[in-house]
Protein backbone atom coordinates (compact mmCIF):
# COMPACT_ATOMS: atom_id res chain seq x y z
CA UNK A 1 0.00 0.00 0.00
CA UNK A 2 1.75 3.42 -1.40
CA UNK A 3 1.49 5.77 1.44
CA UNK A 4 -0.32 9.20 0.54
CA UNK A 5 2.35 11.14 0.88
CA UNK A 6 3.88 9.57 -2.45
CA UNK A 7 0.71 10.28 -4.57
CA UNK A 8 -1.31 13.45 -3.80
CA UNK A 9 1.62 15.86 -4.18
CA UNK A 10 0.33 15.59 -7.78
CA UNK A 11 -3.23 16.47 -7.61
CA UNK A 12 -1.74 20.70 -7.21
CA UNK A 13 -1.33 20.05 -11.13
CA UNK A 14 -5.15 19.91 -11.30
CA UNK A 15 -5.47 23.66 -12.59
CA UNK A 16 -7.78 24.33 -15.18
CA UNK A 17 -4.89 25.41 -17.98
CA UNK A 18 -3.43 21.88 -17.45
CA UNK A 19 -6.42 20.14 -18.01
CA UNK A 20 -5.16 17.77 -20.40
CA UNK A 21 -2.89 16.54 -17.87
CA UNK A 22 -5.17 16.41 -15.18
CA UNK A 23 -7.58 14.18 -16.19
CA UNK A 24 -4.49 11.87 -17.52
CA UNK A 25 -3.12 12.09 -14.39
CA UNK A 26 -5.92 11.45 -12.50
CA UNK A 27 -7.04 8.06 -14.74
CA UNK A 28 -3.32 6.82 -14.08
CA UNK A 29 -3.69 6.70 -10.56
CA UNK A 30 -6.38 5.04 -10.56
CA UNK A 31 -4.45 1.47 -9.86
CA UNK A 32 -2.62 2.48 -7.04
CA UNK A 33 -5.54 4.64 -5.69
CA UNK A 34 -7.38 0.99 -5.80
CA UNK A 35 -4.49 -1.19 -4.52
CA UNK A 36 -3.65 0.85 -2.03
CA UNK A 37 -7.61 1.09 -1.16
CA UNK A 38 -8.22 4.93 -1.20
CA UNK A 39 -11.44 4.73 -2.25
CA UNK A 40 -12.25 8.37 -1.41
CA UNK A 41 -9.65 9.90 -2.90
CA UNK A 42 -10.55 8.02 -5.90
CA UNK A 43 -13.28 9.90 -5.61
CA UNK A 44 -12.11 13.60 -4.58
CA UNK A 45 -8.91 13.74 -7.72
CA UNK A 46 -11.42 12.19 -10.34
CA UNK A 47 -14.25 14.69 -9.24
CA UNK A 48 -12.21 18.04 -9.45
CA UNK A 49 -10.24 16.49 -12.89
CA UNK A 50 -13.90 16.35 -14.31
CA UNK A 51 -15.05 19.75 -12.72
CA UNK A 52 -12.01 21.31 -14.84
CA UNK A 53 -12.51 19.02 -18.17
CA UNK A 54 -15.78 20.00 -18.22
CA UNK A 55 -15.01 24.02 -17.81
CA UNK A 56 -12.40 23.50 -20.76
CA UNK A 57 -15.13 21.34 -22.65
CA UNK A 58 -12.97 18.62 -23.15
CA UNK A 59 -15.39 15.95 -24.06
CA UNK A 60 -13.40 12.76 -23.92
CA UNK A 61 -11.62 13.48 -20.68
CA UNK A 62 -14.94 14.02 -19.41
CA UNK A 63 -16.06 10.62 -20.17
CA UNK A 64 -12.78 8.82 -19.37
CA UNK A 65 -12.88 9.86 -16.01
CA UNK A 66 -17.05 9.34 -15.82
CA UNK A 67 -16.04 5.28 -16.99
CA UNK A 68 -13.37 5.51 -14.30
CA UNK A 69 -15.66 6.53 -11.40
CA UNK A 70 -18.32 3.75 -13.11
CA UNK A 71 -15.13 1.25 -11.73
CA UNK A 72 -14.68 3.14 -8.00
CA UNK A 73 -18.60 2.68 -7.72
CA UNK A 74 -18.73 -0.70 -8.75
CA UNK A 75 -16.19 -1.83 -5.94
CA UNK A 76 -18.34 0.14 -3.67
CA UNK A 77 -21.83 -1.50 -4.55
CA UNK A 78 -23.27 1.28 -5.49
CA UNK A 79 -25.13 0.72 -8.57
CA UNK A 80 -27.55 3.70 -9.02
CA UNK A 81 -24.50 5.81 -9.34
CA UNK A 82 -22.85 2.93 -11.81
CA UNK A 83 -25.40 3.11 -14.01
CA UNK A 84 -25.76 7.22 -13.55
CA UNK A 85 -21.66 7.71 -14.53
CA UNK A 86 -21.94 4.91 -17.20
CA UNK A 87 -24.63 5.89 -18.87
CA UNK A 88 -23.41 9.02 -19.24
CA UNK A 89 -19.77 8.44 -20.27
CA UNK A 90 -21.40 5.84 -23.20
CA UNK A 91 -23.70 8.87 -24.58
CA UNK A 92 -19.95 11.10 -24.85
CA UNK A 93 -18.37 7.98 -26.17
CA UNK A 94 -20.83 7.53 -28.47
CA UNK A 95 -20.82 11.43 -29.72
CA UNK A 96 -16.64 10.28 -30.47
CA UNK A 97 -17.06 7.32 -32.36
CA UNK A 98 -14.73 6.06 -29.39
CA UNK A 99 -15.24 2.59 -29.93
CA UNK A 100 -12.43 1.52 -27.18
CA UNK A 101 -14.30 3.95 -24.92
CA UNK A 102 -18.14 2.33 -26.00
CA UNK A 103 -16.60 -1.02 -24.97
CA UNK A 104 -15.54 0.15 -21.94
CA UNK A 105 -18.48 1.43 -20.48
CA UNK A 106 -20.11 -2.07 -21.31
CA UNK A 107 -17.80 -4.13 -19.51
CA UNK A 108 -18.32 -1.75 -16.74
CA UNK A 109 -21.92 -2.01 -16.98
CA UNK A 110 -22.00 -6.00 -17.79
CA UNK A 111 -20.15 -6.26 -14.52
CA UNK A 112 -22.89 -4.62 -12.80
CA UNK A 113 -25.59 -6.10 -14.00
CA UNK A 114 -24.03 -9.32 -13.25
CA UNK A 115 -24.12 -8.22 -9.63
CA UNK A 116 -27.50 -6.98 -9.74
CA UNK A 117 -28.15 -10.93 -10.84
CA UNK A 118 -29.58 -9.47 -14.37
CA UNK A 119 -27.59 -11.91 -16.33
CA UNK A 120 -29.36 -11.70 -19.10
CA UNK A 121 -28.63 -7.99 -19.47
CA UNK A 122 -24.95 -8.80 -18.30
CA UNK A 123 -24.11 -11.00 -21.04
CA UNK A 124 -25.34 -8.38 -23.74
CA UNK A 125 -23.02 -6.01 -22.25
CA UNK A 126 -20.49 -8.13 -21.71
CA UNK A 127 -20.82 -9.57 -25.47
CA UNK A 128 -20.88 -6.37 -26.93
CA UNK A 129 -17.89 -5.46 -25.37
CA UNK A 130 -15.90 -8.55 -25.97
CA UNK A 131 -16.55 -7.35 -29.44
CA UNK A 132 -15.56 -3.86 -29.15
CA UNK A 133 -12.28 -4.99 -27.45
CA UNK A 134 -11.91 -7.34 -30.98
CA UNK A 135 -12.52 -4.28 -33.00
CA UNK A 136 -9.88 -2.06 -31.44
CA UNK A 137 -7.30 -4.79 -30.54
CA UNK A 138 -7.18 -4.74 -26.67
CA UNK A 139 -6.18 -7.90 -26.13
CA UNK A 140 -6.33 -8.16 -22.32
CA UNK A 141 -9.85 -7.19 -22.07
CA UNK A 142 -11.15 -9.43 -24.17
CA UNK A 143 -9.48 -12.05 -21.96
CA UNK A 144 -11.62 -10.40 -18.84
CA UNK A 145 -14.72 -10.54 -20.69
CA UNK A 146 -14.44 -13.94 -21.77
CA UNK A 147 -13.91 -14.97 -18.40
CA UNK A 148 -17.06 -12.62 -17.41
CA UNK A 149 -18.95 -14.28 -19.83
CA UNK A 150 -17.54 -18.12 -18.71
CA UNK A 151 -18.58 -17.68 -15.15
CA UNK A 152 -22.02 -16.81 -16.52
CA UNK A 153 -22.15 -20.02 -18.72
CA UNK A 154 -21.02 -21.63 -15.76
CA UNK A 155 -23.75 -20.39 -13.56
CA UNK A 156 -26.10 -21.58 -16.15
CA UNK A 157 -24.94 -24.93 -15.67
CA UNK A 158 -23.19 -24.66 -19.54
CA UNK A 159 -19.82 -25.94 -18.56
CA UNK A 160 -18.69 -26.84 -21.78
CA UNK A 161 -18.93 -23.43 -22.84
CA UNK A 162 -17.42 -21.91 -19.97
CA UNK A 163 -14.48 -24.41 -20.44
CA UNK A 164 -14.11 -23.06 -24.48
CA UNK A 165 -13.84 -19.31 -23.03
CA UNK A 166 -11.84 -19.96 -20.32
CA UNK A 167 -9.66 -21.71 -22.69
CA UNK A 168 -9.80 -18.75 -24.83
CA UNK A 169 -8.90 -16.44 -22.02
CA UNK A 170 -6.08 -18.65 -21.20
CA UNK A 171 -4.13 -18.71 -24.19
CA UNK A 172 -4.99 -14.68 -24.79
CA UNK A 173 -2.80 -14.13 -21.23
CA UNK A 174 -0.34 -16.64 -22.13
CA UNK A 175 0.52 -14.98 -25.98
CA UNK A 176 0.83 -11.77 -23.88
CA UNK A 177 2.71 -12.74 -20.75
CA UNK A 178 -0.10 -11.36 -18.32
CA UNK A 179 0.70 -13.52 -15.19
CA UNK A 180 -1.96 -11.43 -13.03
CA UNK A 181 -4.93 -12.23 -15.90
CA UNK A 182 -3.45 -15.87 -16.47
CA UNK A 183 -4.13 -16.15 -12.76
CA UNK A 184 -7.77 -14.85 -12.81
CA UNK A 185 -8.68 -17.31 -15.69
CA UNK A 186 -6.91 -20.18 -14.04
CA UNK A 187 -9.02 -19.23 -11.04
CA UNK A 188 -12.39 -19.65 -13.28
CA UNK A 189 -11.16 -22.75 -14.45
CA UNK A 190 -10.78 -24.58 -11.54
CA UNK A 191 -14.36 -23.20 -9.97
CA UNK A 192 -15.94 -24.38 -13.07
CA UNK A 193 -13.94 -28.10 -12.83
CA UNK A 194 -15.20 -28.20 -9.03
CA UNK A 195 -18.91 -27.40 -9.95
CA UNK A 196 -18.65 -30.39 -12.22
CA UNK A 197 -16.92 -31.95 -9.12
CA UNK A 198 -14.12 -32.73 -11.00
CA UNK A 199 -11.88 -32.40 -7.82
CA UNK A 200 -8.94 -33.96 -8.92
CA UNK A 201 -8.40 -31.77 -12.19
CA UNK A 202 -9.75 -28.27 -10.28
CA UNK A 203 -6.73 -29.08 -7.53
CA UNK A 204 -4.37 -29.42 -10.63
CA UNK A 205 -5.32 -26.13 -11.96
CA UNK A 206 -5.07 -24.39 -8.82
CA UNK A 207 -1.59 -25.81 -8.47
CA UNK A 208 -0.88 -24.50 -11.74
CA UNK A 209 -2.43 -21.04 -10.71
CA UNK A 210 0.08 -20.55 -7.40
CA UNK A 211 2.72 -21.44 -9.72
CA UNK A 212 1.80 -18.86 -12.48
CA UNK A 213 1.40 -16.52 -9.28
CA UNK A 214 4.88 -17.16 -8.39
CA UNK A 215 6.21 -16.05 -11.99
CA UNK A 216 4.29 -12.52 -11.29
Amino acid sequence: RPPRSTLFPYTTLFRPERYELCWDLAVSMTTLFEGGGYAEEWRRTHERALELVRETGNRRGEAVLLCSLGSLYISRRQPATVHAVLGQAHRIFEELGDLHGQAMTRRNLGVIMTMEGEKDTAAEHLLAALNGFREVGDVLNQAYMLSKQARLSSDAGEFQRATDQLTEALEICRDVGCRRVEAQVLWGLGENLMRQRRFDEADSVQIGRASCGERV
